[in-house]
């Protein structure tokens, strides 16, 4: 197949505009409509990309909504290669644009809205994505307000007959703890979990889940909760800031139950999303003779046998520095109480007080 030819006497194939392992996608003339359209070729002979293939074509072909790229035609070549029509699209994905700069607030949660809401109207379906990221999300001529969902061949539904146990579906950093765990039966509620990483990612300018390689990631989201966004960025609302919490909390049941709540809850703090400041933002820096008030909380974490010593400002260094002198464990020398600031339960203090610049 290559530019020129014509499929089903409908389909003028103009251009490749991209590919990949499992296939091709063309830049294609729709001689009924006479609009461009994506036309996807599976190229792949394996018997899970075709599965995959004919699972994104029954599942788009009964979706219609303006968040979700539009079904057109599928059906296999004179060779038996199997193909879909798509809208064509111009523009660029999530991806794309979060790496260029940081969003507002007010703009992050109206996009991850409009996402929840296209998701909610999967998950009325019984659809469930189960790969939602970034790059999976394409802004029609670079615009948040016309985002639409890409990429159904992961995806589920739910009177179908369950993934099986063990099978993780997914891309690590956005999947949920039950899909990292390869249960049975995941539901809309993961779908969730990946719109709270989308709407923590665009708030901050980073996933809530970071690591060098897959297993970190993974044990991340299996065990450690996400930072708040309230304290990597100021100007979040403690609604929202609640709100993104909630979606990526490890039990499904905290989590509001599919797209359509969450698109209405973030309808609800929308209105109260603060100043508008980029996720990434910089800081004015102070220069080394100014100084900045801050609020200083020490939580006592044991007894300590030597009292607390703040040494709030330097003049050569406009930071905040806060020493502690713990008590020593049995048999420690007295040099020992820098080892001490290492201590397991100092680790959340200690997380803290870097988020805002400080050290502990």
């Amino acid at each position: 197949m290559k530019p020129g030819e014509v499929v089903e006497n409908r389909f003028e194939l103009e251009r490749v505009a991209g590919s990949g392992g499992m296939g091709t996608v063309y830049r294609a003339l729709d001689r009924v409509t006479g609009e461009p359209v994506a036309f996807k070729v599976l190229r792949s002979a394996s018997l899970d990309a075709a599965s995959r293939f004919a699972r994104e074509v029954r599942i788009l072909s009964g979706l219609r909504h303006p968040g979700i790229v539009r079904y057109i035609a599928d059906g296999r070549t004179e060779e038996g290669e199997m193909w879909l029509a798509m809208e064509w699209l111009d523009g660029e994905s999530l991806s794309q644009r979060l790496a260029r700069g940081g969003l507002t607030a007010t703009e992050s949660v109206e996009l991850v809205r409009r996402i929840a809401e296209a998701l909610g109207a999967a998950h009325e379906r019984g659809v469930i994505h189960r790969d939602l990221k970034p790059s999976n999300l394409f802004l029609t001529d670079g615009d948040l307000e016309r985002v639409k969902v890409l990429d159904f061949g992961v995806a589920r539904v739910a009177d179908v007959a369950s993934t099986r146990t063990g099978v993780m579906v997914g891309t690590p950093g956005y999947m949920a703890p039950e899909q990292a765990r390869g249960e049975r039966n995941v539901g809309a509620r993961s779908d969730v979990f990946a719109l709270g990483c989308l709407l923590f990612e665009c708030l901050t300018g980073k996933p809530p889940f970071v690591g060098d390689n897959v297993m970190a990631i993974l044990a991340k989201v299996l065990l450690e909760d996400a930072p708040r966004v309230g304290v990597l960025r100021s100007d979040v609302p403690e609604a929202l800031d609640d709100l993104v919490a909630r979606t990526l909390s490890k039990q499904p049941d905290q989590r509001p139950r599919d797209g359509a709540q969450l698109a209405s809850e973030l309808a609800a703090v929308g209105s109260i999303t603060g100043a508008e400041r980029p996720a990434n933002a910089n800081v004015a820096a102070l220069t080394a003779t100014e100084r900045r008030m801050l609020c200083v909380v020490l939580i006592d974490v044991g007894k300590p046998e030597q009292p607390v010593d703040l040494d709030a400002t330097r003049e050569s260094e406009p930071s905040l520095e806060v020493q502690m002198t713990m008590p020593s464990t049995p048999g420690a020398g007295a040099g020992d109480t820098i080892a001490e600031s290492q201590r397991p339960e100092l680790a959340p203090l200690r997380e803290a007080a870097e988020a805002h610049g400080a050290r502990l």
